[in-house]
């Protein structure tokens, strides 16, 4: 097969081939069964008009996606589309599925989140979803205010018991 991807060296992701983005004109998708885990900008519910419309051609996680990953073990599937020849199709089954941040420490998913690179360990047949920490949709946003909200409250009554 010809070359898809290019390598990346760095911290944990050594001998992991860079399959996303590309510039091979291949669209990259990862199932569990029949489900794809991660969605277009214009496929979630959480992101606004204009977080959609900036990110129009990138991929997303979700939480329901991620819980996915969690609890579903045995077997994922790497699908490698064209572009150009809507015949071709391409799929490696996967094991493991790591999410990443950009220093390359696993988090966990609670909002969606864009996905800067995907990576993919042929050895050991693994995903390495990193995450661009750059994006915050408004959705994540105002949930994180409504916690620091409800966080003040609950310290202001300890406070005052105090």
């Amino acid at each position: 097969m010809n070359e898809i991807v290019s390598v990346k060296d760095e911290n944990n992701l050594e001998g992991y081939k860079l399959v996303y983005p590309n510039n091979k004109g291949l669209a990259v998708r990862l199932y569990e069964s029949n489900t794809s885990l991660l969605t277009h900008s214009s496929d979630s519910c959480f992101l606004k008009f204009f977080e959609i419309l900036f990110n129009l051609n990138d991929l997303f996680i979700e939480k329901s996606s991620y819980q996915k990953i969690l609890s579903y073990r045995p077997w994922f599937r790497l699908v490698f589309t064209s572009f150009k020849n809507e015949s071709f199709k391409d799929e490696y089954n996967i094991k493991n599925v790591k999410i990443l941040n950009e220093q390359h420490q696993q988090i966990e998913i609670k909002y969606p989140k864009k996905i800067k690179e995907i990576y993919f360990g042929t050895e050991k047949n693994t995903v390495a979803i990193v995450i661009d920490s750059k994006f915050c949709s408004k959705h994540e946003k105002r949930q994180i205010t409504k916690l620091k909200e409800k966080e003040n409250l609950s310290n202001s009554v300890k406070d005052l018991l105090n």
